[in-house]
C-alpha cells in the first residue's frame, strides 16, 4: 500500500510467529554453518482473502489462518500448520495463487525450479 503523501511510514511489532521448528541437534551437525539457518523466514504471503498467512523458511511453509474478526497478533501467536516441501535450494520466494488454493514457491538459484504446493 502507497502512502498518499511524503509521510514517513513505520512498521510496528504486532506479535510474533509461533511454532516454526527450529534447527535440529542432526542439522547443526550436519552442517554447522547452514544448519543454524534451516528455520529463517525467508518469505511471507497474505491470501487473496486474507484470511491465512503463508510462511516460507528453507525446509517448511507455515499456514496461519485467521479466525473471523481475530487480528494477526491472535492468529500468530498459534503455532502455524506445517507444510513440508521437497528440498529446494535457498527458498525464497513464495505466493499464493490468485484463487488462493495453493502457493507457488521458488528459489534464487538458475536454473530456477518452481513447486506448487495444492492447500486443503
Amino acid at each position: 500500500m502507497q502512502a498518499r503523501d511524503d509521510t514517513v511510514q513505520t512498521a510496528r511489532l504486532i506479535g510474533a510467529l509461533a511454532g516454526i521448528a527450529q534447527p535440529s541437534p542432526e542439522d547443526l551437525q550436519r552442517n554447522p554453518v547452514y544448519g543454524r539457518y534451516r528455520s529463517q523466514v525467508t518469505a511471507a504471503d497474505i491470501s487473496p482473502d486474507r484470511q491465512t498467512l503463508a510462511v516460507l523458511n528453507y525446509r517448511a511453509v507455515y499456514l496461519y489462518p485467521r479466525r473471523p474478526d481475530e487480528d494477526w497478533s491472535r492468529a500468530t501467536a498459534r503455532p502455524g500448520t506445517e507444510h513440508i516441501f521437497p528440498w529446494l535450494a535457498q527458498a525464497e520466494a513464495m505466493g499464493f495463487a490468485t484463487d488462493g488454493k495453493g502457493l507457488w514457491i521458488s528459489s534464487e538459484r538458475q536454473p530456477t525450479p518452481i513447486l506448487w504446493l495444492a492447500l486443503p
